[in-house]
């Protein structure tokens, strides 16, 4: 990768898309008239090329926009490039790439996975790609309705990050106040939240239904390279998580109430795991970079040096801001030979820490993907293990954690493992509701909340807000969900990954090295294998198999109880 740049020297140029368009149909007709398997070769190595340079300026304006969410030149140049990729003609050229007699030669090469990502592109875009544009531009105007909001709180205004860390005050009152603060001003911009669920939602099940789907959850499972598997599996999966792991999530809930010394525990204490406070961190956004460095040259030195080399070109930015957007970061790929970028907006609690070293997780697979020399259409895992490589850095973690958190290592180990159980029983009930309001299109906003208000109960039994329960039940907690708004169908891959990431955890406990190098295998393999395919190929057991949440609980219940012997 390239050394020789900072990110605040690329320079964003609007893409001509009529050009992009002309040529994409001539590299089409060049795949037709091709008249043996290097020619053809030479075409998909072409296109390849000109996908790579339209991603760059649409992911570039996208940092951009994030970054500051207050400018309008960029938000209108995301919208710009967003509608201009979604509208270009990649379903024939992946088509004549099918038909073509030297396909064959292509698969043997690249491999079976080569053959269903065209054809997802194919099955995906035949039609609605104006819709297609539609719901990029609904998703931007979310992001950007999240990141303006101000919240109202004694006297001053805050965004939802800087929020985060009085929600988690030691102090009950102080918890409870800005848990309402944060609702009501959601209540505020209700209308405005329910019209865009209702639009997006319509939007997506329009787009499935164009492209010859019954509705937007087939859909987006081709999307999600769920070729091998589906609902019946992913359902499966959420009924062992019940059986399983929500009995073990009530004791946690029990424990804790004991530990804060509460008669009940109200949805507004739930973020808070001890009296005198959680984890935080031990120093600013510089000392968490420094010591996320001194971590990653005793876990694998090539890691620092990858690293070490992001924070130079400038391609690391999670410093604090109130026009970044809160509650959100991410790692793309730029391309052109480039580091990947990370973005966070750090709010000064425990969980700055986990998010910006998930996201050098992302990062450090596709370097290690690039390393195999795939073509790009393979460069990403297929999107139920994408999540693995950021899940399980999060707990490789635990090995730096003195230098995140000083003394208070242990709080945050046992905080950050028992989120993480958790986050699976939340995913899975995003999933349900996503599920709910896909199939239901035309479901107002009140039948949505009480489906969801069900679904809390199963996953998360005897959950109530105290004062607070009316404000939930109007459904106002709905509009931070960034999930179904922005990202459908996609949180079943975090509840997947974090059961793998656990495996992976239980290795390292073992055999710490030796959990490294199966982790850097895995990135190694990029999306060249189906997601049953390279869980297997990894020694790993699949998620949704029978009998992997009862193991994995287990396990869980030994670790819990070492790290509670270490508080």
């Amino acid at each position: 990768m390239r050394n020789d740049y900072h990110f605040n020297e690329l320079e964003y140029k609007r893409t001509d898309y009529e050009k992009a368009r002309a040529e994409l149909e001539r590299l089409t007709k060049e795949v037709e008239e091709a008249r043996d398997a290097e020619a053809l070769f030479a075409v998909l190595e072409a296109e390849e090329k000109l996908s790579e340079e339209l991603g760059y300026m649409a992911t570039l304006a996208y940092i951009h926009m994030s970054l500051d969410s207050s400018d309008q030149t960029y938000a209108e140049a995301v919208a710009y490039e967003m509608g201009g990729v979604s509208q270009l003609p990649n379903s024939p050229f992946a088509r004549a790439v099918l038909d073509s007699p030297f396909f064959p030669e292509v698969t043997k090469r690249f491999g079976e996975e080569y053959r269903f990502r065209l054809e997802k592109s194919f099955r995906l875009q035949k039609d609605g790609l104006e819709l297609i544009a539609k719901e990029a531009e609904l998703t931007n105007e979310y992001q950007r309705m999240k990141a303006m909001l101000r919240i109202p709180f004694r006297g001053k205004d805050y965004s939802e990050g800087e929020l985060m860390k009085l929600r988690e005050d030691p102090d009950r009152e102080t918890r409870r106040d800005a848990t309402k603060a944060m609702l009501l001003a959601y209540r505020e911009k209700k209308e405005e939240y329910v019209k865009l669920l209702k639009e997006v939602t319509q939007v997506r099940d329009s787009i499935a239904k164009a492209n010859g789907f019954t509705d937007y959850i087939a859909y987006m499972n081709v999307n999600y390279d769920r070729n091998d598997y589906g609902e019946a599996e992913l359902s499966r999966f959420c009924a062992q998580v019940k059986e399983h792991l929500v009995p073990l999530l009530c004791e946690i809930r029990e424990a804790q109430k004991q530990r804060l010394g509460l008669e009940e525990l109200y949805r507004y204490d739930y973020i808070l795991r001890f009296p005198d406070g959680n984890a935080l961190p031990a120093g600013d956004v510089q000392a968490l970079t420094e010591a996320t460095l001194a971590m990653y040259e005793k876990l694998n030195p090539s890691l620092a040096e990858f690293f070490r080399s992001m924070i130079d070109t400038g391609s690391f930015d999670v410093a604090p801001s109130d026009k970044k957007v809160s509650g959100m970061g991410f790692q793309t790929d730029l391309k052109r030979d480039l580091y990947p970028f990370v973005f966070s907006n750090c709010n000064g609690t425990a969980s700055d820490v986990s998010v910006f070293t998930h996201e050098i997780g992302h990062a450090w697979q596709g370097c290690l993907t690039k390393e195999s020399h795939y073509p790009a259409i393979l460069d990403h895992m297929v999107h139920d293990a994408v999540e693995i490589p950021s899940k399980t850095m999060e707990l490789f973690t635990f090995s730096g954690a003195e230098g995140f958190f000083g003394k208070d290592a242990d709080k945050f180990r046992y905080d950050h493992f028992c989120t993480m159980l958790e986050e699976i029983a939340a995913f899975c009930k995003e999933h349900e509701t996503e599920g709910y309001i896909l199939t239901h299109p035309d479901a107002s906003f009140e039948e949505i909340v009480a489906y969801v208000r069900e679904l809390e109960q199963a996953y998360f039994p005897g959950m109530n807000a105290g004062d607070l329960e009316e404000l939930y039940a109007e459904g106002n907690d709905l509009f931070r969900d960034m999930v179904i708004y922005m990202f459908p169908r996609y949180v079943m891959s975090y509840a997947l990954s974090t059961v793998c990431a656990m495996q992976f955890y239980e290795l390292f406990q073992k055999d710490a090295a030796a959990a490294v190098a199966q982790y850097d295998a895995l990135c190694r393999k990029g999306g060249s294998l189906s997601y049953p395919a390279l869980m297997s190929a990894i020694g790993m057991k699949l998620p949704y198999e029978d009998g992997c949440i009862e193991a994995l609980c287990r396990f869980a219940r030994e670790e819990l109880k070492r790290l509670e012997e270490k508080l």
